[in-house]
């Protein structure tokens, strides 16, 4: 039960994030105008896939608690940094079409290896 909450964590954030992104991109470029700018957050304040994310977030945060219980921070948050980032990666490449180079893939190789590093060092 105790990776559930870290699973939880992580496709909470994920799924939150891809729709505000998803919603920001309808929405159009942030304005330069501070006035604008109000109008520009509160329409995506009031958009019901913005606020379905920020339940999201809260969902995400209150399965962190319950993981911080189980895991030492210092096993959890790697794992769930990988876990976001390959959650994160495959989703916005396979939903929003976003580009996955070669960069993108060592970023990745790099950072999970630290990660394993991290975790193995325990």
């Amino acid at each position: 039960m105790s990776w559930l909450y870290l699973l939880g964590t992580a496709l909470f954030a994920t799924i939150g994030q891809l729709l505000i992104k998803w919603r920001v991109d309808l929405h159009g470029t942030m304005p330069e105008s501070l006035k604008e700018k109000l109008g520009y957050f509160g329409s995506l304040l009031v958009d019901f896939y913005v606020v379905f994310a920020f339940i999201l977030a809260f969902f995400s945060a209150l399965c962190w608690m319950a993981t911080v219980t189980k895991f030492e921070l210092n096993f959890a948050y790697p794992l769930l940094i990988v876990s976001l980032l390959f959650l994160t990666v495959i989703s916005s490449t396979v939903l929003l079409h976003e580009s996955f180079t070669i960069y993108k893939f060592l970023g990745l190789l790099l950072i999970s290896t630290g990660a394993v590093v991290l975790i193995g060092s325990r």
